[in-house]
């Protein structure tokens, strides 16, 4: 993400830079179009105050691509884009310095973290491998049973009837599922020094499950109590994002190659809302 960012903020500087020469702007033109740039940092940055995870300012990304597809229609000739194009580069290059900061800090925090723990040891490479091993004949259990869940979520009508009973029976089925499923990931071969963060993520787990019950039977007598539901769920999803993270991390300092589930969870787990 960070580098197709600084990619997109080189390119607006140098088709700035060419459309500039083509049409021959003076100096004075050329100052206007760097204080634009400017303001482009400076609103970039308000933007992202107090957003750790995803920066605010990245609903500005679709400014040059909206500007560009509406330049005709509105009547902007291409050296007024100049300035819009530095202006979004500005933007880019804040969001794309952002990112790795964090990025950095993060992975800094996660290294010490593994020396106080002791995660570092080379015996934990086996340990490593041995989880991505039994893991991976878990992996799919629960797939299913989820899709069939957001099926029936989708298919709720607003008012009481069949759809939230059936609605009601997906969450029986992925809360049974669920639980066998739990059951199994318990005897998984875990790194010791993770097994706290593995309590973390299994008791997020359970509380969805008991969510979900609640749910099924509010969904049955007629109410559609959700919110418990849902913030249970984004729980569930932040720890086990905290976890893949941290197992990603491990692999990645001891060099183990990580399976492909594990990429392709990864990638669900960002698409997760």
């Amino acid at each position: 993400m960070a580098v197709l960012i600084f990619v997109g903020a080189l390119s607006f500087v140098l088709v700035a830079v060419w459309r500039g020469r083509i049409y021959d702007f003076p100096a004075g033109a050329w100052a206007i179009a760097a204080a634009v740039a400017l303001v482009g940092v400076v609103l970039s940055y308000i933007a992202g105050l107090g957003r750790q995870r995803q920066p605010g300012e990245l609903t500005l990304l679709a400014i040059p691509f909206l500007a560009e597809i509406f330049r005709k229609q509105v009547g902007v000739t291409p050296e007024a884009s100049v300035p819009l194009l530095l202006f979004s580069a500005g933007s880019y290059l804040v969001i794309f310095h952002r990112l790795t900061v964090n990025r950095a800090s993060r992975k800094h925090a996660a290294r010490r973290w593994f020396a106080e723990i002791g995660a570092l040891d080379p015996h934990v490479r086996e340990e490593l491998n041995a989880y991505f091993c039994a893991r991976g004949e878990l992996e799919g259990r629960l797939e299913q049973p989820r899709r069939n869940l957001a099926h029936a979520f989708g298919k709720m009508s607003r008012r009481p009837g069949p759809s939230w009973l059936a609605a009601a029976d997906a969450l029986r089925t992925f809360e049974a599922a669920a639980v066998g499923w739990l059951k199994e990931c318990e005897a998984l071969p875990i790194p010791d020094c993770l097994r706290e963060k593995d309590r973390e993520s299994t008791a997020a787990t359970h509380e969805l499950l008991r969510e979900c019950r609640r749910l099924a039977e509010s969904l049955e007598s007629g109410q559609l109590e959700r919110m418990g539901y849902q913030a249970a769920n984004r729980r569930v999803v932040e720890a086990a994002r905290e976890w893949q993270y941290a197992i990603g991390e491990l692999a990645r300092h001891h060099r183990v190659s990580v399976p492909r589930w594990f990429l392709k969870q990864n990638c669900q787990l960002q698409r997760a809302r």
